[in-house]
């Protein structure tokens, strides 16, 4: 899976939220969750993307464009 990072970063600085809480939300430390967004969002689980995508509130479109970029 490969993540628009940039776009993720924009989402959440949108929404009025950090990266403590996305990491927070995903049951992780924040520190990995920064090292998760450095390595260009491939690590990420199905499953912390749907968190990532409930949390940020976001469109299907969104979580397309975010989460399947190209």
């Amino acid at each position: 899976m490969h993540v628009d990072v940039n776009r993720l970063k924009g989402k959440t600085v949108e929404r009025g939220l950090t990266g403590e809480k996305i990491a927070k939300a995903l049951g992780i430390d924040q520190s990995t969750y920064y090292r998760k967004i450095g390595d260009g969002g491939g690590s990420f689980t199905i499953s912390q993307a749907i968190i990532m995508s409930e949390v940020l509130a976001l469109t299907n479109e969104e979580r397309v464009a975010i989460f399947f970029a190209d």
